[in-house]
C-alpha cells in the first residue's frame, strides 16, 4: 500500500515545488471568485459542463478499449440515451461514465464514502469482495483524516499554501487509493484504478479546491509512479507531482475560460489576419 493518509505524509508533498507552483496557478483562478459578472457565470458553467465532457470520455474510452469521440461525448452529456449507428457498448460505457461522474460529485458535497463506491460499482471494475472492504476502509481513513484543520477548510480559500496543502492531501489519497487497489489486484492494466480519476475530481471539491483532469496516459503514469516511485521517494511525492502538473495545467485553461471574452476574441482573431496578411505580403514583395 501506499504511503499512510496522514500529516506527514501531507506535508512532504506539500513541500514539492511542484504543488507550490501548481497552488499559485490555483490561487489565481481562485481569486476570481465570487463571480458575478453574467459573462464569467455563463464562461465559468460551460468550463464545468466540457469538463464533465472529458473526463467522462476518458472512462468510457477506458471502459471499451475503443476512442470515444467528443461528439458522442457531449450528446450524452447533453442527455442523449441513444447515439444512432454507434456501438451499443459505447452509448452504455457512457452513460455509466455520466453516473458515476454524478456519485462522485455527491461525495463532494457530502463525503458519504458509499457515494465513491456506488461510482466504482457504475464503471464495471471488477473489484472482488476483499477489495471493496479494503477500499471502503482505506476512503473511511481518508475521509476521517483529511477532515483535521491542516486542509479541510469549509471554504475555497485563494491563499496559496492553503491550496498547497490540500492538492497535497489529494494526492496522498489518489496514491493510497492507488496501492489499495494495485496490492489486491492481479489486473495490471489500468482498469481497476479507473475510480481514481472521478475520486480525485470529488476530493478536489471535498477540499474546495478547483477540479483536476486526468486523461487515460495519466492515469497509467499515476499507477506506474506509485508502482515505481524511485530509490527512497515516497510514492506519495511521486503521484503528487504528477497531479501538481495536471492541476496547473488544468487550473490554468479554467483560469482562461472564465475570463474569456468573446468581443476581445474577436479582435484578437482579426488583428492576427491582419498581421498574417502583412506578412505574406511582405513576403511577396520582398521576393521580387
Amino acid at each position: 500500500m501506499g504511503d499512510a493518509i496522514d500529516d506527514m505524509a501531507i506535508a512532504s508533498a506539500a513541500m514539492l515545488p511542484e504543488i507550490r507552483d501548481a497552488a499559485e496557478t490555483g490561487a489565481g483562478l481562485v481569486s476570481l471568485w465570487p463571480l458575478t459578472d453574467a459573462d464569467r457565470l455563463a464562461n465559468d458553467a460551460k468550463y464545468a459542463e466540457n469538463l464533465r465532457m472529458r473526463i467522462t470520455r476518458v472512462l468510457a474510452g477506458i471502459m471499451t478499449g475503443e476512442e470515444i469521440t467528443v461528439a458522442d461525448a457531449e450528446y450524452v452529456v447533453d442527455g442523449a440515451v441513444m447515439l444512432p449507428g454507434r456501438p451499443e457498448r459505447v452509448v452504455r460505457a457512457l452513460l455509466a461514465a455520466n453516473d458515476a461522474y454524478d456519485a462522485m460529485s455527491d461525495y463532494g458535497g457530502t463525503g458519504d464514502v458509499a457515494a465513491v463506491m456506488r461510482g466504482a460499482g457504475m464503471l464495471g471494475v471488477d473489484w472482488g469482495d476483499g477489495l471493496v472492504r479494503a477500499v471502503s476502509a482505506m476512503l473511511d481513513v481518508a475521509e476521517t483524516t483529511l477532515r483535521g484543520p491542516q486542509v479541510a477548510l469549509p471554504e475555497a480559500s485563494d491563499d496559496g499554501e492553503t491550496i498547497a496543502q490540500r492538492l497535497a492531501a489529494v494526492a496522498v489519497a489518489c496514491d493510497a487509493l492507488l496501492g489499495t487497489v494495485a496490492d489486491a489486484s492481479d489486473d495490471v492494466s489500468v482498469r481497476p484504478c479507473l475510480p481514481v480519476v472521478p475520486y480525485v475530481n470529488g476530493l478536489c471539491e471535498r477540499l474546495a479546491i478547483p477540479g483536476l483532469f486526468i486523461d487515460a496516459e495519466g492515469l497509467m503514469a499515476l499507477v506506474k509512479a506509485h508502482a515505481d516511485p524511485g530509490e527512497d521517494v515516497r510514492s506519495s511525492d511521486a503521484v503528487a507531482r504528477l497531479l501538481a502538473a495536471d492541476a496547473k495545467t488544468e487550473w490554468a485553461r479554467h483560469r482562461e475560460a472564465v475570463l474569456w471574452d468573446p468581443e476581445e476574441a474577436k479582435r484578437q482573431a482579426q488583428a492576427d489576419d491582419e498581421g498574417r496578411r502583412r506578412r505574406e505580403l511582405d513576403d511577396r514583395l520582398g521576393g521580387k
